[in-house]
């Protein structure tokens, strides 16, 4: 089997965050089971090389030479800036899978769907979009303006699920949130599979006792609206006086938000926000960390947070938290509620309720004996890679062996 993803962030770039590092170790598993396995991303130029048996491509991303592109660019780049990016890159992709057909049987898309626009009618390959957040559900669940522009980039995505041959999700969660697209996807036929993300469970895991003294609760990923950053800082600054040894610990990249009729930096938001409340000291925000480097935090950490808002799925992030055994308080929304279970190895609080989840925080600071008996309960067996790369190999084996024809 011979199989190409496509990702649109560049390789260890600085937005490469969990889906795409699951993808890589996806490509990693596949590989040493015996499959050809390449992935395509951006580039400051063109290069290839090969890691760990996966062939890397970075191309360098150029606007296309043709007279209708350049007019299309001159008339809608000003007003359309994101939209034309992803039809560019787009464009790329098509003329380096032409260089290079027919080098693959799959082509998966596991982020933009629009990485696959112009690949279903120009390719013998089988393409599957895997089922993500919209750019229309980021938006809203990071209370940006809906602009045109994001409906147009909303409708290109949809467009690229239409003329996919195959379509996989991580959460049942994920599958339903498309329910108008579902009947679309049924009636041309296109098969789904339900693939949940998986991790390398690690060879050893802090025991308990060792775990039950440790002073901060720890959330990892972009500071941001749709991530719950506002909510979980609001949450902790109601219970810090009463919790005086117990800091929050932010590790990932700061981003914008449109607050105030204005974009402002999400962290210095907050920074300030703290600084009102004499509370700076108890939260502490720290760069994006390489995987390899976020075990240490895993195990050091009292139990983690999962506070994102909307429609996003569960955080590979809170899988590798359960595999250091570490309990989850997380909101009870998008795909979230499929991994932590309430009251068993959890808990969820609703999304956006600053009290319940003031509650909830203090509930698992306070009750150590309750902490234990999450911990113990924690069972993330399902999310061995290799569990879920065999999935992933046995769906593009069925694909590939199907006649779809459009």
């Amino acid at each position: 089997m011979k199989v190409l993803y496509i990702i649109p962030e560049e390789y260890n770039g600085k937005r490469w965050g969990g889906v795409t590092s699951y993808t890589v170790t996806t490509a990693k598993k596949l590989s040493h089971y015996g499959h050809a396995v390449s992935i395509l991303t951006p580039g400051k130029s063109d290069e290839k090389f090969v890691q760990s048996g996966v062939t890397f491509y970075k191309i360098k991303v150029i606007p296309p030479k043709s007279v209708s592109y350049k007019i299309v660019s001159k008339v809608f780049g000003r007003l359309f800036p994101n939209v034309m990016a992803r039809i560019c890159w787009a464009i790329n992709i098509k003329d380096f899978i032409k260089k290079h057909t027919p080098a693959w049987d799959i082509i998966e898309a596991p982020e933009w769907g629009s990485s696959t626009a112009l690949l279903s009618r120009s390719t013998q390959s089988k393409i599957i979009t895997r089922l993500h957040r919209s750019w229309y559900q980021y938006t809203a669940d990071n209370l940006l303006p809906t602009t045109l522009e994001v409906l147009l980039i909303d409708l290109i995505e949809h467009w690229c699920l239409i003329n996919s041959h195959g379509i996989t999700s991580p959460t049942k969660f994920m599958l339903n949130t498309y329910k108008k697209l579902n009947w679309v996807l049924r009636k041309r036929k296109i098969l789904i599979r339900l693939i949940p993300y998986g991790i390398e469970l690690p060879k050893k895991v802090v025991g308990k006792k060792k775990t039950m003294h440790k002073n901060f609760i720890l959330t990892v990923g972009r500071v941001e609206i749709g991530k719950g950053s506002l909510v979980l800082v609001k949450a902790f600054s109601k219970i810090a006086k009463s919790y005086p040894h117990i800091k929050l610990l932010f590790i990932g990249e700061d981003t914008k938000m449109y607050l105030n009729k204005k974009w402002q930096s999400t962290t210095g938001f907050i920074k300030k926000t703290l600084i009102k409340k004499g509370l700076d000291g108890k939260v502490i925000f720290l760069k994006r960390k390489v995987r390899d480097r976020l075990a240490a935090y895993y195990s050091g950490c009292l139990f983690y947070v999962a506070p994102s808002r909307g429609h996003e799925n569960p955080s590979i992030c809170i899988i590798e938290a359960m595999a250091h055994r570490k309990t989850v308080v997380g909101a009870n929304t998008g795909g979230i509620p499929e991994v932590v279970i309430h009251k068993e190895n959890g808990l969820l609080f609703e999304p956006d309720n600053v009290i319940d989840l003031s509650r909830k925080l203090a509930l698992m600071i306070g009750k150590k004996d309750f902490r234990q008996a999450c911990e113990a309960k924690i069972n993330i067996e399902s999310s061995d890679i290799n569990k879920t790369a065999k999935k992933t190999v046995n769906f593009y084996v069925f694909l590939s062996n199907k006649n779809n024809s459009y």
